[in-house]
């Protein structure tokens, strides 16, 4: 793997334990993939409507060109809505 395209996200999601985690992908990651990846670490279900803020509160896409981020300028994942099923 190439480790120029490697990114390391930090975050706080709002399960129970409120820790601090990491998701570590490859750039070459699907959109689907990686949001996967959050929505696991959230314990958000498949319907679940996940938000990547940044520490300053700013929305952020959740796609492979997301940039790494440090340990000190974690962000925030929440789930904002529950079962949202499109039609």
């Amino acid at each position: 793997m190439d480790r120029c395209s490697d990114r390391v996200i930090f975050f706080t999601s709002e399960t129970e334990s409120r820790k601090t985690e990491e998701v570590r992908f490859h750039t070459s990651i699907t959109s689907q993939e990686l949001k996967e990846l959050f929505r696991s670490a959230a314990e958000a279900g498949p319907y679940d409507i996940l938000k990547l803020l940044t520490s300053d509160g700013q929305m952020l896409n959740i796609t492979p060109s997301l940039p790494s981020n440090s340990l000190d300028s974690s962000h925030q994942l929440k789930i904002v809505a529950i079962h949202c099923k499109g039609k």
